[in-house]
């Protein structure tokens, strides 16, 4: 079997994981490199950095197992892939497994954390500005606010244990009936309503509207925090800054943003152009999920998926 590890094994060796699997090439490629080779392989282990859709799958004439070490699937055109018959694995397929993984609801925490307290602020005014003076960049105390989880799956569960550790009030929010385990399942409406704090954890593919647009921005109570570590396509990016400018908002913070899938280059998302200019805006480069931790248990349980379901 030839493999194509789109990680380099030298800056994630967990990655080694799949060489128990065939010959394997580890290669951080770009969408050239896809056109002029794609063919030649019989597993895939797609990177984020290149969105592979139906014009790059219908060149994988070998192509039989497309696995990605993510839960996310918008970095491929999953239904191309399985209408040529090729098989594709994600995390999703192991629930048990994403238990053991904490990483983005800890970063979804380290986010609501320097919004709420206005750390670039801070930071900046000693670094930047070589100042002492903080009475101006005061922040917000956790304990009694409320959070607002938009979608209750296994990170917005994580988050809204996080939210109980620190006193705070939990509104739930998921397409699915649920009972919250702590906070208060509502109505999308009361919760952009209600919550000081609201948190996106919602699952997103490409085509579908995005869930924080103008209109939701209109609802939200007046000088909220705005965090996304879920996909970029989830927020109206332009109607977002708009509400942060207009005082709607009073920060925002993200870890993804649109048109990620450029290769590595810096996304083209008016959030993070803004960023650079704005200290109320947070962005993280879509690294929510990536610690040694994560990437150890997921590469080696990925591997393991593949070796039972390979031709």
């Amino acid at each position: 079997m030839n493999i194509l590890v789109g990680w380099d094994v030298w800056e994630y060796p967990e990655a080694s994981a799949f060489r128990s699997l065939g010959k394997c090439d580890f290669v951080r490629y770009d969408k050239d490199f896809l056109r002029r080779h794609i063919q030649a392989y019989d597993i895939l282990i797609p990177n984020l950095d290149v969105r592979i859709g139906r014009a790059l799958l219908r060149k994988a004439k070998r192509l039989r197992i497309l696995a990605t070490p993510t839960t996310g699937i918008d970095h491929f055109d999953k239904e191309a892939a399985e209408s040529m018959g090729i098989q594709v694995l994600s995390l999703n397929d192991d629930p048990e497994l994403l238990l053991r993984i904490t990483s983005t609801a800890e970063h979804t925490w380290l986010l609501i954390l320097a919004a709420a307290r206005r750390l670039r602020r801070a930071f900046d005014r000693v670094i930047a500005q070589g100042s002492w003076h903080n009475t101006d960049i005061r922040g917000r105390q956790l304990r009694d606010l409320t959070v607002g989880i938009v979608g209750y799956g296994r990170i917005g569960r994580m988050v809204e244990n996080y939210a109980r550790a620190f006193g705070m009030k939990a509104l739930i929010h998921d397409p699915k009936p649920s009972m919250a385990a702590y906070g208060k399942t509502v109505a999308m409406n009361a919760l952009l309503a209600q919550s000081d704090i609201i948190t996106l954890h919602a699952k997103w593919l490409p085509g579908q509207p995005p869930v924080i647009d103008a209109g939701a921005l209109k609802k939200i109570k007046t000088g909220a925090i705005l965090v996304n570590t879920s996909r970029g396509g989830l927020v109206d990016a332009k109607a977002v800054l708009a509400a942060l400018r207009s005082g709607k908002l009073a920060s925002v913070a993200v870890d993804v943003a649109c048109e990620e899938y450029q290769e590595a280059r810096l996304p083209r998302d008016p959030l993070v152009r803004a960023a650079r200019t704005n200290p109320d805006i947070i962005v993280t480069p879509h690294v929510a999920g990536a610690t040694f931790d994560a990437h150890r248990v997921v590469f080696h349980a990925l591997a393991r998926m593949v070796r039972d379901r390979r031709p």
